[in-house]
């Protein structure tokens, strides 16, 4: 599930498919960055490091404590 999910964050039509999201392309990533924080590594570690180069605050503060197994306050905007 957590493979299917990512996927789906990767996707650039996400943002224009995912209410609450409209052109944001760093929105469904940091739903997902903030959750994986207890995923399997091999699933979660590539994508969290792409996160990890979006020039937006939230998401690479997520995608970092995700590395380290560590959950983040959700911090949409």
């Amino acid at each position: 599930m957590a493979a299917e999910i990512i996927t789906m964050a990767r996707d650039p039509q996400v943002p224009l498919k995912v209410r609450g999201y409209p052109g944001d392309m760093t929105g469904f990533r940091k739903w997902v960055a903030v959750a994986a924080a207890d995923w399997d590594p091999e699933i979660k570690d590539e994508f969290l490091r792409e996160c990890l180069v979006f020039d937006h605050q939230h998401l690479t503060t997520a995608a970092t404590a995700s590395l380290q197994g560590k959950y983040t306050k959700w911090q949409p905007y």
